[in-house]
């Protein structure tokens, strides 16, 4: 039987974010900064592979939102020139190459899409030989997905009325989508023809930050459904879906593994009693009556049969606890345990802890229906 979609109404949800810059606290640089930088940089160094699909673009300089090093990526001429009518060409240092070093708010609105790409969708960790392009394999590890959720009205074939309503985003491209109802959904199977035609992810980082420059169409470091999908792919989508789920639905259950982003959203309240504890010498008198209670409910093992809290069986939990918690963040953004613990990374356990916790405050605005989540757990011990 084939869906009849002639006569159908479709409702989407235009206004519903896709995508969020990741925060960049950059500070302006002088011209004699600049003018060090751009003395001090070294030749780029590029797999073949990776110069062929950004041929023709113009390489731009700029600080990495979560280390602040100098990293690179590449722009259209395009997107160069969208961001010169948004911000003015004063904060473009160009070099005798032709490239640029960017700074101002220009800088912060480019680092905080890159670090979008890079950690939020997870364009590092998933570049797995770290040869800056990415194939099918390694983009389907990326989290760049993204589909529509709401209802379908059925007589017969007919499909009477498509109401979608919200958007869940950050979705693993081989992994699932949770329905309202709860029902997971096999991304690549439910959203075919856009997955298949490329849109949700690019090959290379720098392609990925020049389409999203681009769909960003109010440069406000968000992306909306509107903004993002034509009226044309978001019919498609919803008629995909709607084909999956009354038609052909499959579901491979070992796909519902957890991911860290996943577990983080239930034991965030936890984690912060937890640093209070550290920041005080673990001393219990810091925490308020609430946090003191949690801790007791949640966390028995800590206290005697008295109710005491013993300080030093905690505090070796604690410090075993950021090691592997260190070592969970760390693979998850794609970044380098030796250069963390090299310090080359400028990303201390504060700051990366803070980080994180960005990342979960962008994926729950990013997906607004909390039925995804409830109940999760996040075990650091494992």
């Amino acid at each position: 039987m084939a869906l009849d979609f002639s006569s159908t109404k479709f409702y989407y949800p235009v206004n519903s974010m896709v995508y969020k810059g990741l925060k960049a606290d950059l500070e302006k640089q002088s011209r004699e900064n600049l003018k060090t930088i751009d003395e001090n940089l070294k030749p780029l160094e590029l797999d073949e592979k990776v110069k062929n699909a950004q041929s023709g673009m113009i390489n731009i300089y700029f600080r990495d939102p979560i280390t602040q090093n100098i990293t690179n990526s590449a722009l259209s001429t395009e997107s160069i020139e969208k961001l010169k009518n948004t911000f003015g060409s004063f904060d473009f240092y160009q070099r005798k190459d032709g490239s640029y070093i960017l700074n101002g708010e220009v800088e912060k609105f480019v680092s905080s899409w890159y670090g979008d790409i890079a950690y939020q969708r997870g364009y590092l960790a998933a570049d797995a030989n770290h040869d800056g392009y990415l194939n099918k394999n390694e983009l389907d590890e990326t989290r760049s997905g993204f589909t529509s959720h709401g209802y379908f009205r059925l007589y017969k074939n007919k499909i009477i009325e498509s109401n979608l309503s919200y958007v869940e985003s950050y979705v693993k491209l081989n992994g699932i989508a949770t329905a309202p109802d709860g029902m997971p959904e096999d991304f690549k199977k439910a959203q075919k023809t856009l997955y298949n035609e490329g849109k949700f992810a690019a090959p290379t980082l720098a392609l990925e930050l020049d389409k999203t420059i681009k769909n960003d169409k109010d440069s406000d470091g968000l992306i909306l459904y509107k903004e993002i999908l034509t009226e044309k792919e978001m019919k498609q989508q919803s008629m995909d879906l709607a084909n999956y789920v009354i038609l052909d639905y499959t579901f491979d259950p070992t796909k519902g593994a957890l991911t860290l982003l996943d577990l983080l959203l239930r034991d965030k309240d936890a984690l912060e009693i937890f640093g209070k504890l550290a920041q005080n010498n673990f001393d219990t008198k810091s925490l308020s009556k609430e946090e003191l209670e949690t801790l007791k409910k949640d966390f028995k093992e800590f206290f005697n049969e008295n109710g005491e809290f013993d300080k030093e069986k905690f505090q070796k939990y604690y410090e075993n606890l950021k090691e592997q918690f260190v070592d969970k963040s760390l693979n998850f953004l794609g970044l380098s345990k030796q250069d963390y613990q090299n310090k080359t990374l400028n990303l201390d356990f504060n700051k990366l802890s803070s980080v994180i916790k960005d990342i979960v405050n962008t994926f729950k605005e990013a997906n607004t229906t909390p039925s995804n989540y409830s109940g999760l757990r996040l075990d650091l011990s494992l």
